[in-house]
């Protein structure tokens, strides 16, 4: 099988940051002249915060844009590792406030108060309402795991063999990683193939090296993102700098 990952390598993060924005913002226009609408996949994490926050500004038709959250973890929203808080607050505001956002978690009530599979049913129902061919940004750990797809997760399985479904829940093994968050709401691989890009944001040595081995690698449960950089359906655009 042959991995279809375009590398894209900067000298700093503020050149990659200006790169994938135009990228991404022109793609969004494109998508908007030629169907009315686009879709906009965003991951949590620290390292997409500068990219959110400057396309959060960027001039755009955003009340033909939907954003829609790649994963999540099983967190209330006032939580300070909810994802979902972290994409309001860089991302949904400022011009981009107009843009329609598919949270995963019903922040009206605690998540004590829910259930992740009553979770799941909803955020495949409304999924399944977003606009075709979405553009789906993608970060990455140390430990190989990307979404929440991680090494040998309860739940990993479905996540990336079910098909004709947009969402599944995790239960992750507890780990420096993932911390005390293990359970987890993930877009499947097979919504994620459904993808017209991927572009995945790497930062650093350490990761640009993970990458490497998650390439060679064959055994996915170990290095999951493998599933995505090994995938034949979507193009992956890796955008990486020191």
């Amino acid at each position: 099988m042959t991995a279809r990952c375009i590398e894209m390598k900067f000298d700093n993060v503020e050149r990659l940051n200006q790169s994938l924005l135009a990228t991404i913002s022109n793609q969004l226009k494109q998508d908007i002249q030629q169907n009315k609408q686009a879709c906009l996949l965003v991951s949590g994490g620290s390292t997409p915060k500068r990219l959110y926050q400057s396309l959060s500004q960027y001039s755009l038709h955003w009340n033909n844009v939907s954003i829609a959250m790649v994963d999540e973890r099983w967190v209330d929203i006032d939580h300070p590792k909810s994802n979902q808080a972290f994409i309001e607050q860089t991302l949904v505001n400022d011009k981009a406030a107009e843009a329609h956002f598919y949270p995963m978690i019903d922040a009206s009530k605690s998540v004590k108060q829910q259930n992740i599979q009553d979770a799941v049913s909803k955020i495949n129902q409304a999924y399944s309402r977003l606009p075709k061919n979405p553009i789906c940004i993608l970060g990455m750990g140390s430990d190989g795991h990307t979404a929440s797809f991680f090494p040998h997760a309860k739940g990993l399985d479905h996540a990336l063999n079910s098909k004709n479904t947009y969402c599944c829940a995790i239960q992750a093994s507890q780990s420096e990683t993932t911390g005390e968050q293990t359970q987890r709401l993930t877009i499947t691989l097979d919504y994620l193939q459904s993808c017209q890009a991927v572009y995945l944001l790497i930062t650093g040595q350490q990761k640009w090296e993970v990458y490497q081995k998650a390439l060679a690698c064959t055994e996915v449960s170990t290095m999951p993102v493998s599933a995505v950089l090994n995938q034949k359906k979507t193009p992956v655009f890796v955008y990486w700098c020191p």
